[in-house]
This record gives structure tokens, C-alpha cells and sequence, in this order.
């Protein structure tokens, strides 16, 4: 995969894991970041199986969820890349992943940041690990 960053120069780097934040590490990100131009899913469950955790336009994090029939969601995935802290990247840094737009968020990972993405879970299971999401997020770079 390539990867182009802000200076800009083109390298290779590899993807280790792709999925949707946590209630936990989307709450830690900067205000900035976790504004988006529309709510975006998480992969934390919400209070019922029928709900699922996510992130307001305006970057705030609700635990108690939405349902998950809801298809009026984003999708940002996170990407985890080896050895990206190599290139001295700070929170909030943008670079670009295949042609599109993802933002720094420390630990080797990246945050989708580009255009607006929907998707939902299936109709009655918040369980991220089956859902219809995780079967877009592990496609979107081609895992």
C-alpha cells in the first residue's frame, strides 16, 4: 500500500489491522478529530442489542448508542500501519492512504477523514465482529 504524507513524499508501508474506534479511544481523540461531517459508528455495542455506539457531527461520543437499522451512519475506519511512528507523525497530521484522506491519531494509526461513507450493522445485532460494517471495513483495503 502507499502512503503519500503532508511533506509530500509517496512511501510503502504495511497495514496491520483495520476496524471501527471504540467508545474508549474515540472519547481520547481530539475535539477536532472526532468532528466529522456526519455521526459515525463505533464498534462498542450500545446499551441494547439492538444499538450501537457512535460519534455526533459535532465530536460527541454517545455510549448509550442508536439503532443499529439506522443506515444514515459513516463509517471512518481506523488503520493500524508498521512502523508509521518512524515518520514523526503528530495527532491531528493528515496523510493520504490509496488516494484518500485519513488523519494521524498516534499509536501507527490513521483515521478515515475523507468522504462521507455509509454503511450500518445488520437489523437486530450490534456484535461489531459480525455485523455488515466489519465485512466493509476488512473490504475497504482490501484485507
Amino acid at each position: 500500500m502507499k502512503i503519500t504524507y503532508y511533506e509530500p513524499r509517496e512511501i510503502e508501508l504495511e497495514i496491520e489491522d483495520i476496524s471501527l474506534l471504540t467508545t474508549d479511544e474515540a472519547g481520547k481523540l481530539p475535539e477536532e478529530i472526532r468532528e466529522y461531517r456526519e455521526w459515525w459508528w463505533l464498534k462498542t455495542a450500545g446499551d441494547d442489542t439492538d444499538r450501537a455506539a457512535y460519534v455526533d457531527s459535532g465530536g460527541f461520543v454517545d455510549c448509550h448508542g442508536d439503532d443499529v437499522c439506522c443506515g444514515t451512519y459513516a463509517v471512518r475506519p481506523a488503520v493500524t500501519i508498521r512502523n508509521l511512528e518512524s515518520l514523526n507523525f503528530e495527532i491531528g497530521d493528515p496523510l493520504m492512504i490509496q488516494g484518500e484522506e485519513y488523519v494521524y491519531i498516534g499509536n501507527n494509526r490513521a483515521l478515515y477523514n475523507d468522504e462521507v461513507t455509509y454503511d450500518k450493522f445488520d437489523e437486530v445485532s450490534n456484535d461489531y465482529e459480525k455485523s455488515l460494517i466489519k465485512q466493509v471495513v476488512d473490504k475497504w483495503l482490501e484485507k
